[in-house]
Order: structure tokens, then sequence, then C-alpha cells
């Protein structure tokens, strides 16, 4: 009976240590672990971020997953946009280019905005600007 009782809380304490160590810090530094989890669980997980971390006044919120990501990710369009922004200007154009886009019927829709992209067809009767947006 022994053996299995001493068997049991070896088990477990291994088991705890294994838990801990599958436990990422970065977790454990969000947490407010002087908050009580029964009363405020909410501050219990999440009191340590909350204190530590500002909301610019440019955004609403923000949580802690993703706004890094989105952040990165606005940086990435950004320079895309400053290398691209001459072909996609031509695109916007050629494709609010209701006259001649009427005048060639819906078939050829994707062909025309495929030209005026790449420049084989130019003349826009632009209702549409994208400096506008």
């Amino acid at each position: 009976m022994k053996l299995i009782v001493s068997t049991a809380i070896i088990a477990a304490a291994l088991g705890v240590d294994r838990a801990k160590a599958a436990f990422p810090s970065t977790v454990s530094s969000l947490m407010d672990t002087k908050a009580d989890p029964c009363d405020d669980f909410y501050q219990y997980t999440c009191g340590a971020w909350i204190s530590n971390t500002d909301i610019p006044d440019s955004k609403k919120g923000i949580d802690y997953t993703f706004s890094g990501i989105q952040e990165r990710n606005d940086l990435v369009i950004q320079e895309i946009m400053k290398e691209k922004l001459p072909i996609v200007t031509e695109f916007w154009e050629s494709c609010m280019d209701m006259d001649t886009l009427n005048s060639l019927g819906n078939p050829t829709f994707a062909g025309h905005c495929y030209q005026d992209c790449h420049g084989r067809h130019q003349g826009s009767a632009v209702q549409g600007r994208w400096q506008d947006l």
C-alpha cells in the first residue's frame, strides 16, 4: 500500500513539474497573482497586462495577440503601396471607366482591366478617381 501511495505522490509531483515547464513564462507575466482568482478571475488572469499596457489615443483598444501582427501588416501594406501604387491606380481607374466598360460589354470586363493595368490600352472616361478615396 505504501508503494502505491508513494508512486502516486511521485507521479503527481512529476506531473506538476511538467505542467509548470509547459506553461509559458510570457503567459504568467501577464497575470496578477496577487488577485484572488475566486473573487476576480479576469484580474487574476490579465491584471499585469492591463496595468502595464498603454492604449494609444488613436486606438479604441488593443489585444495582446493580434495588435502587433496588425501593426506589422500595416507597415508591409504601406511598403507594397509605395512600390505598386501606379499599377494599382491605373487598375482602379480602368475599372472605373464605366463608359468604356459598358461599350465593351460584360464578357470583356476582366480583359479590359488587365490590358489597362499593363498599359496596352490607354484612355479613360473615369467616373471615380483613386485620389478621392
